[in-house]
């Protein structure tokens, strides 16, 4: 497995959430408050899957997609 076992680990993969933001372009802001929520928007999966590319981050829609069901079972 990856050693991510969410969102949050996701975001954290980078370096610092301005990294992140700045290689997805998207406000650090709106990063910190992913993190907070522990979501990523699905809208975003492309860009973020490619800047995980360039990192060497390992990473795949099939596991934001687990993140994502996951996300959905606890809220309801």
């Amino acid at each position: 497995m990856s050693g991510m076992d969410n969102f949050r680990d996701v975001i954290n993969a980078w370096p610092s959430t301005a990294e992140l933001a700045e290689d997805i372009d998207e406000k650090v802001a709106t990063v910190f408050k992913w993190r907070e929520r522990d979501r990523i928007p699905s809208g975003k999966w492309v860009v973020l899957l490619a800047a995980a590319k360039k990192r060497h981050i390992k990473l795949d829609e099939k596991l934001l997609t687990m993140f994502s069901y996951m996300r959905s079972k606890r809220a309801a």
